[in-house]
């Protein structure tokens, strides 16, 4: 008995380490998002002077972004942010493998 719960602790917690690291990556993903040159080009061409924190629950499937609900924003640009959110739906996040929900936190500069 106490060792089937040892070995029922060791996957839960290989399964646990396996989603951290699958969540992370995503995060990576968006945040190399944020500081790309094509975004930071698209930006300063358009929305130079915009900047803010935008909360958001972005769903992906196999590393494409399928959906992106800006929960909430600093930012009232309405322009940009459907901008924003369709440039995301577009972007590869990387290294996810599987089909998740992650709530992200953007960081957008003014420069």
């Amino acid at each position: 008995m106490v060792v089937d719960f040892l070995l029922f602790v060791q996957v839960f917690a290989s399964a646990t380490s396996t989603q951290s690291n699958r969540s992370a990556n995503v995060h990576a993903g968006l945040n190399d998002f944020v500081v790309s040159e094509g975004f930071k080009k698209y930006k300063h061409d358009h929305f130079p002077r915009i900047s803010g924190e935008i909360i958001t629950k972005v769903t992906f499937r196999n590393s494409l972004v399928v959906n992106v609900e800006i929960d909430s924003t600093t930012i009232r640009n309405k322009h940009f942010l459907s901008a924003f959110s369709n440039l995301i739906l577009n972007y590869k996040v990387g290294k996810a493998e599987e089909t998740g929900l992650v709530e992200h936190r953007f960081f957008v500069d003014a420069n």
